[in-house]
């Protein structure tokens, strides 16, 4: 009997470590990029910056004896150094690395922190699944690690500071900033709600969360002010230093007559090279036979390799953002004349991406947590990314300005009897919106503004 013989034909896509590198450095906005440049150069023997040439000490001889040299992570010679002397403010993510040191985990343990805390977004929160990060971490430092060895990292990140960093989403941010604080009666009780009530907390149904807790309303208003106090956002908690940092834009918007023009204030990665002391020892140890000299050459290759690698991945980075911002001007040009919200055009990253010729996961990396100086303000660019909703003449218009017009309508309702959502979508269709009540409803909560009987109660 002959056996089965079946052939089965798999399409997998695998994605080399210079290209997970520029993806992670295209996420990067210009704080970060900062902190990562300055790591880079602070670990990598064979990256320089080009200004600090004439700063920089002939090196010495590598030798297998000089065994500093063969640890990234210990302290080098410091001839064969350079250090950055920009002073630049330090980020939460360079904090919490310092913070992780402190922990003196293992050695692979401190690799999967290390790359979850460059995987966590501007907010703090870790949206990207383990898996995926298990994957990335294979192909990066050719390290094999379970799901429970990334959670069992993730939970040491969050523990550090400041705390409900690390959080999968608003419930998990809110109860790790619950649990760091005194476990008073009203904290409990906070955890409570958040744990098991949380949907409830949401909308703001105090009253059936009082009824299920058996709680006096005395009691659950404390609760109330101390869920108040904590940060949806948790690397915003309290820092003004990194209130500071969020200022300084990625891209700055210049008039220059009638023309605007795009510009990325300080494109440091021009600036780096690879040591030309390096690339002569390479040539010097090409037909060494001594063991050391061969292994010392080994070590140079690889930095200058590493080198390589990260100066294409910044110029790569520079491109596409450019390219990126360039396309985001050409299609909302109206709204950047006169920067009136009710010019923006409705834009989805599929039509940035068509522009740009990449696909949409790499506009999305491009845009987050990337910011636009005008003459007028600072814009995120996810601000320039809206749906599109039809008038009744036919054309289409951004949810934005229906937003905005939204907030006008409740700005001026009867605030005795403010518009229940059936009567705000017959407003906006009069003002030839064709919108359904789901949409004015889903804005509303978008703009945070409470539903018409919480309105009513907020007002009495």
């Amino acid at each position: 009997m002959q056996p089965d013989t079946k052939l089965q034909q798999q399409l997998k896509q695998k994605i080399s470590p210079q290209q997970i590198q520029y993806l992670q450095l295209l996420s990067c906005n210009h704080t970060d990029l900062e902190g990562k440049i300055n790591k880079e150069v602070e670990e990598n023997v064979a990256l320089i910056e080009k200004e600090e040439k004439s700063q920089t000490k002939e090196p010495k001889e590598v030798s297998v004896t000089n065994t500093s040299l063969f640890d990234q992570r210990g302290k080098s010679d410091q001839t064969l150094r350079y250090t950055h002397t920009l002073k630049v403010q330090k980020p939460w993510r360079e904090s919490l690395e310092d913070q992780l040191h402190l922990l003196q985990l293992s050695p692979s343990m401190q690799t999967i922190g290390e790359h979850l805390i460059g995987s966590l977004e501007e907010d703090g929160y870790l949206r990207t699944d383990l898996e995926v990060l298990s994957s990335e971490i294979a192909v990066l430092y050719n390290l094999e690690v379970t799901v429970k060895e990334l959670q069992i990292a993730l939970h040491h990140i969050q523990q550090l500071e400041p705390t409900g960093v690390g959080a999968r989403n608003l419930q998990e941010s809110l109860l790790l900033q619950l649990q760091k604080k005194e476990p008073k009666e009203v904290i409990r009780q906070a955890i409570d709600v958040i744990t098991y009530h949380f949907t409830l907390f949401t909308k703001r149904d105090y009253q059936t969360i009082m009824k299920k807790i058996n709680i006096t309303a005395s009691m659950f208003g404390k609760v109330i002010a101390e869920i108040r106090k904590l940060y949806p956002e948790p690397t915003l908690l309290g820092s003004s230093q990194q209130k500071a940092t969020m200022l300084q834009a990625d891209f700055v918007l210049k008039k220059a007559g009638n023309q605007l023009v795009i510009e990325i204030p300080y494109n440091r990665a021009a600036t780096l090279r690879v040591h030309d002391d390096y690339l002569r020892l390479i040539q010097a140890y090409q037909d060494a036979r001594e063991q050391d000299k061969k292994k010392a050459m080994l070590f140079i290759q690889r930095s200058i390799k590493r080198a390589e690698h990260f100066i294409e991945a910044l110029k790569q980075r520079h491109q596409t953002l450019l390219a990126v911002m360039k396309a985001i001007l050409k299609l909302q040009h109206n709204f950047f004349k006169e920067e009136d919200e009710k010019q923006l055009l409705p834009m989805y990253l599929r039509d940035i991406a068509h522009i740009v010729k990449v696909d949409e996961s790499t506009i999305s990396r491009a845009i987050t947590n990337k910011s636009l100086q005008t003459e007028q303000q600072i814009y995120p660019l996810k601000f320039f990314f809206s749906e599109g909703i039809k008038t009744q003449e036919g054309r289409l218009v951004s949810s934005r300005k229906v937003k905005k017009v939204l907030i006008e309508i409740i700005e001026k309702e009867d605030k005795k009897k403010p518009y229940p959502d059936e009567q705000l979508t017959k407003l906006l269709q009069q003002k030839g919106f064709l919108i359904a009540r789901r949409t004015v409803a889903k804005y509303r909560s978008q703009l945070r503004i409470a539903p018409a009987r919480l309105r009513k109660e907020l007002e009495s």
